[in-house]
């Protein structure tokens, strides 16, 4: 059971992540965390494309990484994550 709860929290996470980075690419925008003390570092397409294809594939990978591992997790292959 401890598997399969562990397995399902992982791959909701990557999934979630995955479809983030989605539909960041659609928007042309992407939050990338607190800038400070001002407000939240959001690069778009436009204004800092490097950043921003950066950011949306290290969510994406992330986001695929994240889903192989519930995945892998939820048929034995992988070790289940200590919940506790």
């Amino acid at each position: 059971m401890e598997r399969f709860v562990g397995a399902v929290f992982v791959l909701v996470l990557g999934v979630g992540l995955a479809i983030y980075a989605f539909r960041a690419f659609e928007s042309g925008e992407v939050r990338a965390g607190p800038n400070f003390l001002r407000g939240v570092f959001t690069p778009t397409r436009d204004d800092n494309p490097g950043l921003f294809y950066a950011f949306v594939l290290l969510y994406l990978c992330g986001g695929v990484a994240l889903t192989a591992w519930g995945v892998l997790m939820a048929f034995g292959l992988a070790a289940p994550i200590p919940l506790n």
